[in-house]
C-alpha cells in the first residue's frame, strides 16, 4: 500500500512538472514568434508588393501564386477595398496558415513553422520573374438547380437587427463586448453580430480573437431577449466582401482566393448561411468580376440566403435603381434571384465608428416563431427577411396564406400584403413587382391592406417595395414560383 501511495505522488508530480514545462515551453515560443513579426514589421522590405507577394509564395509554400493570389496579395498590401491595408508579417502569417491547410493553427503547427519563420529573406528577390495577367478565374458552369418547395403559413412574430459589424478585431473601433451591449441596450435590436474581416483577424494560438467572438456573442445570448450571432467577413477586394455567419471556424480571401473556394466550404458547414455585402461598392474596373457575376454555386444553394439592399448610409433606393451591373436592366437583388440564388432581402451598417445600431434606423426585420438565436438563423435560412427604413415597421407579403420566402407550386395566388408601424406612421403606396417588372401599384389610404391576384409558372419570383409618406422604403424578400 505504501509502494502504491508513493507511486502515485511520483506520477503526479512528474504530471505537473511536464504541464510546467509545457506552459513555459508555450511561453517561449510565443516569444519566440512575436519576436520575428516584430523584426519583420520593423525591417525594411525593398521588394515591391508583387515581388514580396511572388517571394512569400515561393519562400513558405515552394510554388509560385496563381495570377488570382498575386493580384489578391497585392491589393491587400496596398489597402485596396479595405479601411487599411493589412501589414506583411500578417500576409506571412496567413501564408503558413495555408501551408498547412488548417483553419486555426495549433501550438504544434507554430512549433513546426518557427525556424521557416525566422529563415524567411524579406528581401529575397523572386527566383523567377512571375508577372501574370489577372483574369477572372474560369469555373465549370453548373446545371440550374431548383430548391424544394416550402410554404410558410405560421403565425410569426417580427424582430428586428441586422448581421453585420466590425470592432477592433479587425478594422473597427471599439470592443465586441461594447457592440453588443451598444446593439443589445442603446440600439434596442432584437438581434446582432460582430463580423469581422477574415483578413485581419490573428491566426496565432495565443491571439485566438474569433474564438473570444464566439464567446462573448455566447455570453449576450439570451432566448426571449437577445440573440446575439456572431461571424465574419470574407473581403476579397475583386470578387466583393461576403459575410458568413454562425461557423465554428472561419477562412479567408487568401485561404479561399476565389467564390468558388468560399461556396465549397461553406456548403460543408451545418447551419451556415452567408449574404452577399454591399454590391456595387467595389472598384467599377473589377465590376466585371465581383461575385463573379452572382453566378451561382450549387454546393451554397441553400447556405446563401441574402443580399445587401442597404448598406452603411446608401439607401434601400440606391440599390433598388442601381441596374445593370451583372444583367442588363436588373437590380442587384434581381441580378441574384435570376441566375438562380435564393436570396432575401437584408441589409447591414457595416459599423467602423463603435455606432453599433446607432448609425441610423435602419433594420432587417424577421418574422420568425420566436426570438432566439436558432429561430433567427431558422428564419435566415426560410429568407423570411425584409429590409427597412423605420426601425419598428413591418411589411407582410404572403400568397394564399405563404409568407415571404416561400417556393410555391405554379398556379393561381390570392395575394395579401399588410402593414404595421409600432409608432402609427402611415404608408403612402405599394409596388408589386413580378420578374423585374412592376405589375400593380396601389396608393394606400391609411395602412389598408394590398390584396391582389397573380398566376406563376416555374421560374417566376414576386416581391413588394412600400414606401411610407415620410418616404421611408420597406423591401420584401420574395416568393419564389419552382418546380
Amino acid at each position: 500500500m505504501n509502494f502504491l501511495y508513493r507511486l502515485v505522488i511520483i506520477a503526479f508530480t512528474l504530471i505537473g512538472f511536464s504541464n510546467a514545462f509545457a506552459q513555459f515551453d508555450k511561453k517561449a515560443l510565443q516569444e519566440r514568434v512575436e519576436k520575428v513579426l516584430k523584426k519583420i514589421d520593423s525591417t525594411k522590405v525593398e521588394l515591391t508588393d508583387e515581388e514580396f507577394v511572388i517571394s512569400m509564395y515561393q519562400q513558405i509554400l515552394d510554388r509560385n501564386p496563381s495570377p488570382e493570389e498575386l493580384k489578391l496579395g497585392t491589393l491587400l498590401l496596398s489597402g485596396h477595398e479595405l479601411e487599411h491595408p493589412i501589414d506583411r508579417s500578417h500576409f506571412i502569417e496567413q501564408l503558413v496558415v495555408l501551408r498547412e491547410n488548417t483553419d486555426s493553427l495549433t501550438w504544434e503547427d507554430v512549433q513546426k513553422n518557427v525556424v521557416l519563420l525566422e529563415r524567411l529573406n524579406l528581401n529575397a528577390k523572386p527566383l523567377k520573374g512571375v508577372y501574370p495577367k489577372y483574369e477572372a478565374p474560369v469555373e465549370k458552369e453548373e446545371e440550374r438547380k431548383f430548391l424544394g418547395q416550402v410554404s410558410h403559413t405560421g403565425r410569426f412574430n417580427v424582430y428586428y437587427g441586422y448581421l453585420h459589424a466590425h470592432t477592433e478585431f479587425s478594422d473597427g473601433r471599439g470592443e465586441a463586448i461594447s457592440a453588443y451591449k451598444m446593439a443589445r441596450d442603446e440600439a434596442k435590436l432584437d438581434f446582432f453580430a460582430v463580423t469581422d474581416h477574415s483578413e485581419l483577424l490573428h491566426f496565432w494560438p495565443w491571439s485566438k480573437k474569433y474564438k473570444k467572438l464566439m464567446s462573448i456573442a455566447n455570453a449576450f445570448n439570451k432566448d426571449h431577449k437577445f440573440a446575439a450571432l456572431y461571424g465574419f467577413e470574407w473581403s476579397h477586394p475583386i470578387l466583393g466582401h461576403f459575410n458568413v455567419v454562425n461557423t465554428e471556424k472561419y477562412t479567408s480571401a487568401i485561404i479561399k482566393p476565389t467564390m468558388g473556394s468560399l461556396m465549397r466550404w461553406l456548403g460543408k458547414k451545418d447551419w451556415a448561411f452567408g449574404r452577399f455585402n454591399h454590391p456595387g461598392r467595389i472598384n467599377r474596373k473589377y465590376w466585371p468580376y465581383e461575385f463573379t457575376k452572382l453566378k451561382v454555386y450549387n454546393a451554397a444553394l441553400e447556405n446563401v440566403v441574402g443580399i445587401e439592399m442597404w448598406n452603411k448610409n446608401d439607401r434601400l433606393k440606391s440599390y433598388l435603381e442601381t441596374r445593370g451591373s451583372f444583367r442588363e436592366g436588373l437590380n442587384f437583388l434581381e441580378n441574384a434571384i435570376s441566375n438562380g440564388w435564393y436570396v432575401g432581402a437584408v441589409g447591414g451598417q457595416d459599423n467602423h465608428d463603435a455606432d453599433w445600431g446607432l448609425r441610423n434606423d435602419w433594420r432587417v426585420g424577421v418574422w420568425s416563431t420566436e426570438l432566439t438565436r436558432q429561430e433567427i438563423i431558422n428564419s435566415y435560412f426560410a429568407r423570411r427577411t425584409f429590409a427597412t427604413e423605420d426601425k419598428n415597421a413591418a411589411i407582410s407579403f404572403r400568397m394564399n396564406g405563404a409568407e415571404m420566402g416561400s417556393r410555391l407550386s405554379p398556379g393561381t395566388y390570392a395575394g395579401k400584403v399588410q402593414f404595421f408601424d409600432k409608432d402609427g406612421e402611415e404608408f403612402d403606396h405599394v409596388k408589386l413587382v413580378k420578374n423585374a417588372k412592376m405589375i400593380s401599384e396601389l396608393k394606400l389610404s391609411g395602412n389598408q391592406d394590398f390584396n391582389f391576384k397573380v398566376n406563376g409558372v416555374v421560374g417566376d419570383y414576386f416581391y413588394v417595395v412600400a414606401t411610407q409618406k415620410d418616404g421611408d422604403i420597406l423591401l420584401s424578400s420574395p416568393i419564389w414560383i419552382v418546380p
